[in-house]
């Protein structure tokens, strides 16, 4: 049992990691979920679909009221596979965007051809070093355009955050896809 100081000190640390606090920053995390749409509820319809594969049933519909655990370990495993194969279509097609953005680009002008050796560009990335180039008698500009450059979405750094945050919701995914199994297993047996 802890102690009165440590109690104390608990709620103190609490008070420290409440989010964030700020109009400014409570509206830029509540945008968080809406990045990927891998938080939004499951398409009913592929509930269905996997609910009827793992009872084996062409006309088998969930009920969400339904007592029978047989029943709701069967709901439970069906959006457990729905949310997987949600996570993992997205994860595959995130990586094909990371290989297409990877692909060398082609320039004539040869500071740019040295720049996207180092990483990728996509064609508006190519505008905006041209006219960071084109811009160095104006330094102010010039270091706006090479900011919107750096700040890229398609950037390999930028790429990888994402990829890991995929990851993330993959291994979740999966953590609740082994748990619905057991349950349904255990139900079987």
């Amino acid at each position: 049992m802890a102690t009165e100081r440590q109690m104390g000190a608990n709620r103190a640390n609490a008070q420290h990691s409440t989010g964030p606090t700020t109009t400014l920053g409570k509206r830029k995390v509540a945008r968080n979920a809406r990045r990927h749409g891998l938080t939004t509820p499951l398409p009913w319809d592929q509930v269905t679909r996997w609910y009827r594969i793992i009872k084996n049933d062409v006309a088998a519909l969930p009920d969400l009221a339904s007592r029978d655990p047989y029943d709701q370990a069967a709901l439970r495993l069906a959006e457990a596979e729905a949310q997987l194969d949600r996570v993992m279509k997205a994860e595959r097609d995130h990586l094909l965007e990371m290989q297409r953005c990877a692909e060398p680009k082609y320039s004539s002008n040869r500071s740019f051809a040295a720049v996207t050796a180092r990483g990728s560009y996509s064609r508006q990335d190519e505008e905006l070093f041209s006219m960071a180039e084109s811009l160095k008698d104006d330094e102010f500009l010039s270091d706006i355009a090479r900011f919107l450059i750096r700040s890229s979405p398609v950037r390999p750094v930028a790429l990888r955050k994402t990829m890991a945050t995929l990851t993330r919701y993959r291994r979740d995914a999966e953590s609740a896809h082994r748990s619905a199994l057991r349950a349904w297993i255990k139900i079987r047996l």
